[in-house]
């Protein structure tokens, strides 16, 4: 018998193997996060492992392209063959302690760079952070962990509560400056008065909501990612008798029982639309949670305006107007790419690239590869100016 499914651990194998509950154990997509995942666990280095964080978003495509978000070597072996360390070592920061900057760092190091990164808050992870604040998405932490304890294996230069200000990055006189400083939530597009409490979905994940009273609304994109659910699933955990989630534009929860979950809402009143962008394997279980938890979903449906706890909405094509009421709203607004200190060193001396969200904000696996072709593009002597910075 061969066991295989999300055993990502060697240790979970390993006790499987003991307790005779299986004669073989099978690994596939943690092969896909980790090529070297058996030479690792075989040689004691399971701590090295970059484990598969399961969100199943690159490792499956229909055209039959296999990659995988958190390693971008995967599916690129024939292109980009294996690594090789720099000609010549150079001094190389990083601005940026997110999952874009920790791996730019991580594959500058490994390449046999002196490397330091500069993070301003007292953590690192970024928006990844923020991501795994949401009901079920805790495992994105376990690339943070990875690559926090590859860069100190590596020797790279950590220095936390450091701001990538033009003239810190300057005075460590790098030959390359790698920009990951993200991005930041625009407000909403809408009005806002009468005290409203409008927060944005990054404010709300990333815990600077301190009440979210009794009754919310949360204001989705329309993008049928994970920002809207996770609020809404993190609103319904702390108890709120109303939630909602957003699907192209708004959706609209109806009250929850007090007795958590006890009324549950019918899984097809929850529209198809909702959760578009979500794998199938997991948008299954999501509806069946947001069902449980009372959440119905409006779409085509957009706020006018908030004032106090009065939300303005505009539904349909006729452009219907109606109300309804809120303590709190949450809003998925958009990202403003946080470029400033690449445009501050144009023309200040070392090699330049902007990656991740600071380049244009999308998603994790995008940082991801930014980081690896920055790093391959300078060690190719490709890189010059912040013009050409990905070119």
């Amino acid at each position: 018998m061969i066991v295989a499914g999300r055993i990502r651990h060697p240790e979970l194998a390993e006790r499987a193997l003991a307790e005779g509950k299986t004669d073989f154990v099978g690994i596939g997509r943690a092969q896909l996060a980790d090529p070297e995942w058996v030479a690792k666990a075989r040689d004691g280095r399971a701590d090295q492992i970059r484990l598969c964080v399961g969100i199943v978003q690159d490792c499956r495509r229909a055209e039959g392209i296999v990659n995988c978000t958190i390693h971008a070597g995967t599916g690129r072996e024939a292109e980009w063959g294996p690594t090789r360390r720099a000609a010549t070592k150079r001094r190389v920061v990083v601005a940026g302690g997110g999952p874009g900057g920790l791996e730019a760092a991580r594959v500058a190091a490994e390449s046999g760079h002196a490397v330091v990164l500069h993070e301003r808050t007292d953590v690192l992870g970024g928006q990844l952070r923020i991501a795994a604040a949401g009901p079920t998405r805790e495992e994105l932490l376990d690339f943070v962990y990875y690559l926090e304890r590859e860069l100190r294996r590596l020797g790279v230069e950590i220095r936390l509560g450091s701001e990538a200000r033009t003239d810190a990055v300057l005075a460590d006189e790098p030959d390359f400056v790698i920009c990951a400083t993200g991005s930041t939530p625009e407000p909403p597009a809408f009005p806002i008065a009468g005290g409203a409490h409008v927060v944005t979905v990054w404010d709300l994940l990333g815990g600077k909501v301190d009440d979210v009273g009794s009754r919310a609304l949360v204001v989705d994109d329309g993008s049928g990612f994970w920002h809207g659910i996770s609020a809404a699933e993190y609103l319904a955990e702390r108890g709120a008798e109303i939630a909602a989630v957003a699907s192209r534009s708004i959706a609209h929860a109806e009250e929850l029982a007090h007795n958590f979950g006890a009324r549950a809402i019918p899984l097809e009143s929850l529209a198809e639309e909702l959760g578009l962008a979500i794998p199938h394997e997991s948008v299954a279980n999501v509806h069946r949670r947001l069902g449980a938890n009372g959440v119905r979903v409006r779409v085509l449906t957009t706020v006018a305006q908030v004032d106090g706890p009065t939300i303005s909405l505009v539904e349909g094509f006729a452009g219907e107007r109606s109300e309804t009421t809120a303590d709190l709203v949450v809003v998925r607004t958009r990202l403003r790419a946080n470029d400033e200190l690449v445009r501050e060193l144009e023309g200040a001396g070392p090699a330049l690239a902007l990656i991740g969200d600071a380049s244009a904000p999308r998603r994790l696996n995008h940082a991801v590869l930014d980081a690896n072709l920055a790093v391959k593009h300078f060690d190719e002597g490709r890189l010059g100016s912040a013009a050409n910075a990905l070119a």
